[in-house]
């Protein structure tokens, strides 16, 4: 994969989307477009990620739902939202720092640097 489309319904592109392109980039030197559109309000509406000869893309299509596009075949998934419980459990899994994050972040900070 070589390029990255990044689509928020937010008129500059959220601190989110920068992170999400840094975490991309961790596995591959992509390209990154923010792009602002999408009809379910702010914030990540599209993830588009191409190739020479691959394309995939998620995509926000209702309020609760997005549809994951590759290879002609389409799947849709549920956004039901977590739990606090669910979300706090998830993060105090993490023990000591999160190097995952950080690189990711400083990224995402080389991004936003560009924009």
């Amino acid at each position: 994969f070589t390029d990255v489309e990044i689509t928020s319904g937010d008129a500059n592109p959220p601190a989110s989307a920068f992170y999400l392109a840094g975490w991309l980039q961790k596995g591959m030197p992509l390209k990154a477009r923010f792009l602002e559109g999408g009809a379910f309000g702010g914030g990540l509406q599209k993830l588009r990620v191409t190739g020479k000869d691959m394309q995939i893309e998620l995509e926000r299509v209702g309020p609760e739902c997005l549809a994951l596009r590759a290879g002609g075949l389409t799947q849709n998934l549920s956004l039901k939202t977590s739990s606090l419980y669910g979300l706090m459990h998830e993060e105090l899994t993490i023990l000591g720092p999160d190097e995952e994050f950080r690189d990711a972040f400083a990224r995402a900070r080389v991004l936003l640097s560009g924009t």
